[in-house]
């Protein structure tokens, strides 16, 4: 991740670079804490690199918007309603004819069967999962 004069540019697993401009960014930072400051610049650049899953959807509002959701496990909890997952979600957008941007980053939790939305989000990568020996 480096700073650019309108923005951080973040390296990506599998669309090389993207920008989350700074006018966003800051509006951003006002609500979500966890992306504050360099510390939250430095998890979103690792969400980036290393993902769990990959998503892709197109917006119905907007006809030829692509859209890629990032997603980044940070923990697990059992609880009485299954696994609970803490997660990294960072949504990148690409208009017609625009480059692939950041449009928001955040952490969630979520009951592992609820973290994808099946019914709109298509898994274009999924991490693989080791056994062991």
């Amino acid at each position: 991740m480096y700073e650019v004069a309108d923005g951080y540019v973040f390296i990506t697993f599998q669309d090389n670079k993207t920008i989350f401009y700074k006018d966003s960014y800051e509006r951003h930072c006002s609500y979500r804490d966890s992306i504050k400051g360099e510390k939250g610049r430095e998890a979103i650049q690792n969400a980036l690199i290393n993902p769990d899953y990959i998503t892709s959807y197109t917006r119905k509002d907007l006809p030829g918007t692509l859209c890629k959701k990032y997603y980044s496990i940070t923990g697990k909890t059992k609880t009485t309603r299954g696994i609970e997952l803490e997660y990294w979600e960072i949504i990148l957008q690409k208009k017609p004819n625009q480059k692939l941007k950041i449009v928001t980053a955040y952490t969630a939790s979520a009951p592992e069967y609820a973290m994808i939305d099946d019914r709109v989000e298509s898994v274009i990568y999924k991490k693989p999962k080791y056994e062991k020996y």
